[in-house]
């Protein structure tokens, strides 16, 4: 795994299997504290890298579901060793289900997905018996040369550091970051160049667009896989933006074109098998998987349905992303179990209950606060969980009273629900048939129906 070294004071590892959530991690401290970075895409593999550095790691940021390995594993390390250090273990899961990894001094938790702020206010907390910590502002942003490879076309000036606070220009904008550009530094040993902090957002939108552009010269089945991984951290920052209500338009335009490739995929191969298959054999943090899976099935069942308005394509889409985002993984796990005790009228788990019925509401919330978001993606995420009968929540409204495309959505949400339950696609067109006379309604019925001939 490569390395990130800047020659500054502080040494931190990144463990995550995610390359581009680990940059994303690194882009955020990045822009506030000068450190080191070291990366790892597993547990084992950043033990391998403890055991062979001689130098001194300050911090230690690690995700917990990892193949090969997890953060549970290369926290058992640490503490076996008795290595004195700080460690923050990243997860989507509540902090209870790890406490045991926890109680050691220089521990902190942070559950996925986490605003900016967040991450900066624990950083400061661990960190804070190191000397000669600041963290401020950086004016200029570290850049791998493997980020800028595959952004290309160079539109704005690129830097190195020569000291701490001196900076020259290396590359001048209107050329290309070709493969012999990469050579020419790493030859000196150069991992990363810099940019401008206010250069940042327009050079992650370059990058955006090369990332999903580049797809298309694969293969189909290339492309199917690719698209899952690039969904699964594009879904999670955009959850983690619209949360800290950072609708940039880089975070809004990553969204349009994660629609615009599920369609395209869906399009090309009606077949998601492959989808299904994802996410019966991977680990994943459900608040993100979850959206994906719903977002391709949406992709799979409107072009069942023969819906042709891409306006309506894309917010049913898009939908996917948003419908769960205010629920962590274990009310997502177990959210057939607390509907059934909110609908029961039953007073125990009372704020899991509380949280289930009005993560619909404060979803829509959050995308109130996005200045031009569609009026019917809102009205689609405030009624996923309504029924034809009026027997579902928050509102119990029923047939006309229901948005002509939330049909769609009710009906895609609760055969995913099943999937997420048994990952069995039979159990899910059983359930289906036994639920007909409440989907054989306005306005579920077509959806229905197209539901029974995907499964």
């Amino acid at each position: 795994m490569h390395k990130k070294l800047l020659s500054n004071q502080f040494r931190f590892m990144i463990v995550d299997d995610e390359p581009d959530l680990r940059e994303i991690i690194i882009l955020i401290i990045a822009s506030y504290l000068k450190a080191d970075f070291l990366e790892a895409n597993s547990g084992k593999e950043a033990i391998k890298l403890l055991e062979s550095e001689k130098s001194k790691i300050d911090l230690i940021i690690s995700d917990f579901n990892m193949p090969n390995g997890n953060g549970g594993t290369l926290a058992k390390f640490i503490t076996e060793k008795g290595l004195n250090i700080p460690f923050l273990l990243l997860s989507s899961d509540e902090r209870h289900k790890h406490e045991d990894l926890l109680s050691a001094p220089g521990r902190s938790y942070l559950q996925k997905p986490f605003q900016n702020n967040e991450l900066r206010a624990i950083m400061e907390f661990l960190l804070q018996k190191i000397d000669g910590v600041q963290l401020s502002e950086q004016d200029y942003v570290p850049v791998s040369l493997s980020t800028l490879q595959r952004v290309t076309a160079i539109t704005r000036p690129l830097y190195l550091q020569l000291t701490d606070k001196k900076y020259i220009k290396v590359v001048n904008p209107g050329g290309y970051f070709t493969f012999e550009e990469v050579e020419r530094f790493t030859n000196k040993n150069i991992t990363h160049l810099y940019v401008f902090k206010d250069d940042m957002g327009p050079l992650l939108n370059e990058f955006r667009e090369n990332v999903f552009t580049e797809m298309y010269f694969h293969s189909l089945k290339e492309r199917s896989t690719e698209a899952l991984k690039l969904s699964k951290s594009t879904v999670e920052l955009i959850q983690i933006a619209a949360k800290s209500l950072n609708w940039s338009p880089e975070i809004v335009a990553m969204g349009n074109d994660n629609v615009k490739m599920i369609q395209n995929i869906v399009m090309t191969s009606p077949d998601i098998n492959n989808v299904f298959d994802w996410f019966s054999t991977e680990v994943h943090s459900l608040g993100v998987s979850t959206g994906i899976l719903l977002s391709y099935f949406l992709a799979a069942l409107t072009k069942e349905m023969g819906l042709t308005n891409y306006r309506q394509l894309e917010c049913l889409t898009m939908s996917g992303f948003f419908h769960d985002m205010m629920l962590d993984d274990y009310l997502i796990r177990n959210q057939d179990q607390f509907i059934k005790t909110m609908m029961l009228g039953a007073v125990s788990n009372k704020d899991q209950v509380e949280k289930i019925k009005n993560h619909p509401m404060a979803a829509k919330e959050i995308l109130i606060k996005w200045s031009h978001c569609p009026k019917d993606l809102m009205a689609l995420v405030e009624q996923h969980h309504e029924l034809p009968d009026g027997s579902g929540f928050p509102y119990g409204l029923k047939g006309d009273q229901l948005h002509p495309l939330s049909g769609i959505l009710i009906v895609a949400c609760c055969a995913m629900e099943v999937f997420i339950r048994t990952k069995d696609k039979k159990a899910v067109r059983e359930h289906l048939h036994n639920q007909s006379d409440l989907f054989l309604q306005t306005p579920t019925a077509d959806a229905y129906r197209a539901a029974l001939k995907l499964f």
